[in-house]
């Protein structure tokens, strides 16, 4: 009774060549990374808008509260009411600020449907995609990867970082998504 196993038992076990496993785990790779982008990416809408979200409630709770003074103050009736042109300018530009960011999610919308057709669009097997392949980075017969270029790397922190133009906003958060 010798441990070693058979050659009958050896050879009933099917043998997946190596280039198959290979495939199969570039495949998961591919789907991997573009599910990590999409996720990334609705990561930064989605703190794009609490930022948002958040500046509107404390403006609301200050306009709320600005009129809960009001109604329960009466003696400084006055006083209050002095400040009612600029409590309904401050409404008003909410409302404004908040039709624009409204208006803002469009962009963000077609830019998520244009990365989401580009990451689809890539090959799913890097194995089988050819060399020249515009998808590659190191493009016409490179031989691999290299270094990407300024404009990729400037392409690439747009996606990552979209921009927010804070200063001239009354909402502070009017910016378009990268495109």
């Amino acid at each position: 009774p010798s441990s070693a196993p058979t050659s009958a038992s050896a050879s009933s076990l099917p043998v997946v060549p190596p280039e198959t496993r290979a495939q199969k785990r570039a495949f998961e790779l591919a789907a991997a990374l573009r599910e990590s982008e999409l996720a990334r990416f609705n990561l930064t809408y989605k703190l794009h808008e609490l930022e948002a979200r958040k500046v509107f409630e404390l403006s609301e709770c200050v306009v709320a509260s600005l009129y809960s003074f009001r109604a329960c103050f009466h003696q400084s009736l006055d006083a209050v009411e002095a400040l009612t042109p600029v409590v309904e300018e401050l409404q008003a530009t909410q409302q404004a600020a908040r039709d624009r960011f409204q208006d803002e999610k469009q962009p963000w919308e077609v830019r998520r449907q244009q990365l989401n057709e580009v990451l689809y669009s890539l090959p799913n097997d890097p194995a089988t995609a050819s060399a020249d392949s515009p998808h590659i980075s190191g493009g016409a017969g490179s031989g691999g990867l290299r270094t990407p270029t300024r404009a990729q790397q400037r392409r690439e922190a747009a996606l990552r970082d979209p921009p927010s133009s804070g200063a001239g906003s009354a909402s502070g958060m009017a910016g378009a998504p990268p495109g």
